[in-house]
């Protein structure tokens, strides 16, 4: 969902600031504007909390929980199991 296609963020991101690494995210393509959004949400709730000590409610700390972990599935979980499932297809792997 939110990330578009699977690059290494440290050798492409070389600006200073959560925001402008998101913006600069979605300007290659590497997130979507939707997942850009989204991680703006959660660095926009993470500095109230961080910043002004703002209480937030569960519901929210929970968007912001889903949030991450579809990015880490995103980046890590689903690209491995396509590329597991595409030489399953192809023959070249077999499940043990």
């Amino acid at each position: 969902m939110v990330l578009s296609r699977r690059v290494n963020c440290y050798e492409k991101i070389k600006v200073e600031g959560i925001k402008t690494k998101i913006k600069k995210m979605e300007n290659l393509k590497i997130i979507t504007p939707d997942g850009a959004a989204l991680l703006l949400i959660v660095k926009d709730f993470g500095n109230l909390a961080a910043h002004e000590i703002k209480k937030h409610h569960p519901d929210d700390l929970s968007l912001c929980i889903d949030i991450i972990e579809d990015v880490f599935r995103s980046l890590y979980i689903l690209p491995k199991q396509a590329k597991t499932s595409r030489q399953i297809l192809e023959g070249k792997w077999k499940r043990v």
